[in-house]
Parts: C-alpha cells; structure tokens; sequence
C-alpha cells in the first residue's frame, strides 16, 4: 500500500509563522480497513560528535546527541470502522510553521528528580548540514505521515505501520527594518587606528640622527613637519542573506594631523585639502569565518572554517580631510549613530558580493550554535609609506533578509481542512466524552440521511452512531463527522 506525501511547488523555503498545506496519497491495491492516519511536523537538531584519542584504530569514539526543536501532530482519520475499497485516495492537511522552539524540560535538581521547564525561547534554526573531521551538525524539518492498520485486525500484531517522510527547508526571518539607514546605532560599529607618518628627511639623517653632529646642532621645523594619519572604517553589525548574493558596507574615512596639533596641511595655504593630502588604497582583503559549537553530552566540540575571501588589489586615491585633534594611536571600536562626511564605501567601489551559499544564519540551540566572525585588512600608501588597517574577529551577525511575512493567498488552503486547529485534533483518552454542539448533531443526522440515501460507492459506511445524550465519545467519534463523509474522494 503506497503511501506518499505531496506539497505544492514553492520558490523558496519556508519562514516561521507561515503557513502551508499538502495532500497525503494513498493507493490501495484491494479493500482495506484502516486503524488510523496521523501526520507530524517535527524539527530535528543532530550532532554526531567523533573523538580520537592519539590512536585512530582503537581509540575512535563517537558521541551523538538528538534535540526535538517541536514537534506537531495531526490525527487525519482514527477509527477503523470504514472499509476503504481499491483505489487512490488524496488526504489534505495544513501545518504552521512555530516561531520558536518548545520549551525543554531540565534537571536543576538530578538528586530530586525534580524536573522544570526551560524558560527561554530560542528561535527556529535554518535548514542546515555541516561537516567536519570532528563531528557532524544537521539540522531538519520533517513531515512524516504513518498509516496503521486497526487495532483488532489481526495484522496490527504484525505490521508497526507505513510511513512516508518528506524534508522541507525553513528559513527564519529577521526583524523588519531599513538596510539602507545608516542612523541605527545599533547596525554599525566604527574602528578606529591611527599611524605615526615620521617627519619629512631622508633615511640618511634618521640614521645620523643619534650621531654628535646631530645632538649638537639645532633642531629646524621637524616638528612642525612630522604628521599622523588616522584611519576610521564603519562595519556593520549583521550582513542580511539575499535570495543571489548578499552586500555589506564598509565605510572608508581618513584624517591628518601634524604633532603640534594643527592641520598637516596648514603649512601650504596655496593647496586645497585634496591636492595637499592623498592617501592610495593599495589592497584589500575580506574574510569571513565561519564559528560552529555542537555538544553531544558533555562533549563539546568547535569547528572554525573561513566560508568567503575577497582578495582584491587596486591603486584606489582618496581624500585625506584635515582634523584639529588626533585620536589614540591605538585601535579602537566604537558604536555610531550616522556616517561621517566624506566617507567612501569600499564594498561598493570594489562591487563586493557575497554568494548566499557562503552564508548560513545565526542560530543557538540546545546543542548545536553558529556564529560568524569578520577580518578585514588594508594596504595603505601615504607620503611615500606603506600601512596596514587591520581588524581581526569584528563579530558579525549573519541573518535572514528583511521582508514581511508571506501572504495568505500563498498559503493555498483546501477548503476541505476548515475546522482544524493550528497544531490537529485534540486526542484524549479512551473513554472521555467529546461534547458536541447542536449544529453538530444536526450535521450528523443528514450525513446519515445521505449515506442511507444511496453515499458512494467506493465506501462501506455504516450508519452514524448517536447516543441518546447527543455526546460522541472518542471510541466511536470516526472520520470527523464534522466534514461530510467520504473524507478520503478518489482521485480521477
């Protein structure tokens, strides 16, 4: 009996909070009674942890570790009372995508055995697979649908059941906001590193300069001619993941300034700033590296690996602007809350693109996290000297472009799955009574009505069984009477 798992085409994974629906076929070769159908959406996070302890051929041992990020369940058909004859049968179905995780149940107390619910809420992760010597993370969505025979049939003792799984991708979505603003503080971080430029003599006189000669005879204008040149880029906070490729802005800005305090450019009144000053942009390179956590127990384990570089060499001239202070010669971060004037985006004026499969998104679960750092240098020419403007480990978030949620015309909902909750029927035990409204019983009597009218020939049907309190109990509530039978139509 073929079972199988059917979604509409879609561009694109799926985000949290949306919704989609599919079908379930099942062809049956012969008539069959079927105890029950239910279908489940689960997110799996996986680890599978290798550790090697000098000896690779004896001392090989492997950790693994399998977090349920959620798990959603529907029940499509309980019962066994219907006799399903030969043919094939289309079931539809609807699953919501979570926004976050459920919660987990901890031990804070492994003495007591006293179990308490996680409070914190960590957001879905991305569909992911990543691997390395040490270990393996896999992160999945998985709809799984299982067909099981009826409990007094005799098979039940034999066959567990079939199933039928289909993956499907799920991409989360970052908070709405404008990309192209540079007044959020929150989105870029200014470096800041300043170079000694040296006075304006030749190499000879720096190498006499500790010689008698030089001790005893005055010292003329070298003060007024040694300069600083100091350095200042604007990094972002997070890159956005694009459907092609991603962007990033860095912003390029430089200031002069002479010893004594005064502008390095002051001492020639007839140049303007940028004939005076020029600073060349000789190289640039771009990493961004890639930082994995997984623990399967209490073995943890890191990976690192550098998932794009952008090596680029140019002859790039700027503008060096004049500045009354000077800065600490030191690097430094801080925080901004708008672009500078006169700064220059390097990204844009060197076209750098991320591809998206270079990139995987942020996310901390219970035993698997990913975060991303950045390292960003650059070759620097100025009065006939070369510098270096490096940043090691800028961390750097790497998250879900910025878009509203989809519509509801994409959700595609069959008019034939009104009625159902969110996360499927509630199931209770055997025995509780399932109440059920007036509309309700007026619903069942015509689909009574109907079926002993002559129903459809592709099913055995037995009547309606109502009790005489107007109360359906679990054992006898079959097929959702609230749809009017046969749930499962043929397909032509």
């Amino acid at each position: 009996m073929p079972l199988s798992i059917q979604l509409p085409p879609k561009i694109g994974p799926y985000h949290p909070n949306s919704r989609f629906s599919g079908t379930i076929n099942l062809t049956s070769p012969e008539s069959v009674s079927i105890g029950s159908l239910v279908i489940t959406f689960t997110g799996i996070s996986l680890v599978r942890l290798t550790q090697n302890y000098g000896d690779l051929n004896v001392s090989s041992n492997g950790h693994h570790s399998r977090e349920v990020l959620f798990r959603r369940e529907k029940v499509l058909y309980t019962g066994g009372k219907w006799t399903h004859r030969a043919g094939v049968y289309s079931i539809p179905f609807e699953f919501s995508v979570p926004e976050y995780t459920d919660a987990r149940v901890v031990w804070r107390c492994p003495g007591a055995h006293r179990a308490v619910q996680s409070t914190h809420k960590h957001g879905l992760p991305p569909t992911m697979l990543y691997s390395c010597p040490r270990f393996t993370c896999l992160v999945e969505y998985v709809l799984e649908a299982t067909l099981k025979p009826p409990s007094t049939s005799p098979a039940a003792t034999m066959v567990k059941g079939i199933t039928a799984k289909r993956n499907i991708s799920v991409l989360p979505q970052f908070v709405n906001r404008n990309p192209t603003s540079r007044a959020d503080c929150h989105s870029y971080v200014r470096h800041h590193q300043g170079f000694r430029c040296g006075s304006q003599e030749n190499p000879m006189s720096r190498i006499l300069k500790f010689s008698k000669l030089q001790r005893d005879a005055p010292k003329k204008g070298s003060a007024a001619t040694a300069s600083s040149l100091s350095v200042s880029v604007l990094l972002p906070r997070r890159i956005e993941v694009q459907e092609d490729y991603s962007k990033m802005s860095m912003l390029f800005s430089s200031r002069s300034v002479s010893n004594t305090g005064t502008c390095a450019t002051a001492s020639r009144p007839n140049l303007t700033a940028s004939a005076a000053a020029v600073l060349t942009v000789k190289s640039l390179k771009l990493e961004i590296i890639q930082h994995t956590h997984v623990q399967a127990g209490h073995y943890p384990s890191t990976s690192t690996r550098k998932t794009y570089t952008r090596k680029t060499t140019c002859s790039l001239p700027l503008p060096v602007y004049p500045r009354e202070t000077l800065p600490a010669i030191t690097s430094t971060a801080d925080a901004v809350e708008t672009a500078a004037p006169g700064e220059v985006d390097l990204a844009e004026l060197t076209q750098l693109r991320i591809p998206r499969d270079s990139l995987v998104l942020d996310f901390a679960t219970y035993n698997a996290a990913v975060r991303h750092t950045l390292t960003l240098e650059i070759g620097i020419e100025y009065e006939e000297r070369i510098f270096k403007f490096a940043c090691q480990d800028v961390k750097i978030a790497v998250v879900s472009a910025s878009s509203t949620p989809e519509q509801s015309g994409s959700r595609a909902e069959d008019p034939r799955i009104r009625g159902q909750a969110e996360y499927g029927s509630s199931r209770t035990e055997a025995g509780i009574a399932l109440a059920q409204g007036s509309d309700q019983e007026g619903q069942n009597i015509e689909i009574e009505a109907r079926h002993r009218a002559g129903g459809n020939v592709h099913w055995v049907v037995p009547p309606a069984e109502v009790s005489s309190t107007g109360v359906y109990y679990h054992s006898e509530w079959d097929a959702f009477f609230s749809e009017p039978p046969p749930r499962y139509t043929p397909r032509s």
